[in-house]
């Protein structure tokens, strides 16, 4: 329970803070949605936001995602400092609930065949968020091109990790809105990833200009670079399985970015500039991916 003594002894104030921390997710994800480009998906994801399904908020991870932060929030800040850094743990979060959609397209992916299409995919995945993180513009529909007929080959639903649920949140959406068939639904992998790019870059924009920038922006671009490694040019030694290994867990960029807001926004703490200077907490935090 957040830092305040009373809450210890009102668990009811704690739960009416969680709702309120996991309805803060909520619209933060239907206002990133309502900024992408209107597809059915989108319209299907709006829907199912907008009518508080707890079941899907699951399903897509978000309630999970959101939970273990929560967890890790209990008994750390005042209500306070849980309130200034709540903007900044949405966003984080916004984009891990959107990125399990590309972990779910590569699973396995590394004892594939050597010619199985999601290599080169997940390859131009990769490459357009490097590109987006370098601060360049990228036109999906002619970088992706080369995919658009593996686009509708690919079901999210038989990459889910839940196949059958998937199809029964989709089934009902399209018998509640017949204009929208299934196929538009199941075959949404497009709109799924360049989403996954974009709140991939909030993230990186929402700390601009802050000293702690390099250090989440350039964690963000290693974690794309070491998932190309993998599949272009694995790591042989023990040294650089350790290396690629680090930088594709995402451990760096996931702690750097709340420690940054920590630091100079909430708190404000002028040592934090030294050990970001001389490469300590970089180094603390390539520690803790171990």
């Amino acid at each position: 329970m957040l830092t305040h003594p009373a809450l210890s002894q009102q668990p009811v104030v704690t739960q009416a803070l969680y709702e309120s921390y996991i309805e803060a997710h909520v619209q933060g994800l239907i206002a990133f949605l309502q900024q992408m480009p209107p597809t059915p998906y989108r319209d299907f994801m709006l829907w199912q936001l907008k009518s508080d399904n707890r079941r899907w908020l699951k399903l897509i991870s978000m309630t999970p995602i959101a939970m273990l932060t929560f967890k890790q929030l209990e008994g750390v800040f005042t209500v306070d400092e849980y309130e200034a850094l709540l903007p900044y743990i949405v966003q984080m979060n916004t984009m891990f609930t959107l990125e399990i959609v590309s972990d779910n397209v590569a699973i396995g992916l590394l004892y594939a065949e050597e010619d199985d299409p999601r290599r080169g995919l997940v390859q131009a995945f990769n490459e357009a968020a490097l590109k987006r993180l370098h601060g360049e513009m990228v036109d999906y529909d002619r970088h992706f091109a080369p995919y658009a007929a593996f686009f509708n080959r690919v079901s999210t639903i038989e990459q889910s990790l839940n196949p059958e649920l998937h199809h029964t949140f989709y089934a009902k959406y399209c018998r509640l809105h017949p204009y929208t068939d299934l196929h538009s639904l199941e075959y949404s992998l497009y709109p799924q990833l360049v989403a996954n790019i974009e709140a991939t870059v909030r993230v990186k924009e929402s700390v601009f200009g802050l000293a702690g920038y390099d250090l989440v922006r350039n964690g963000l671009i290693r974690r794309y670079s070491a998932s190309n490694a993998w599949l272009v040019d694995p790591p042989v030694t023990l040294l650089e399985h350790l290396h690629v290994g680090i930088d594709s867990v995402m451990v760096i960029p996931a702690l750097a970015y709340p420690i940054t807001i920590l630091c100079e926004q909430v708190y404000q703490i002028p040592e934090y500039l030294d050990v970001l200077a001389d490469g300590s907490l970089e180094e603390m935090l390539a520690q803790a991916s171990l």
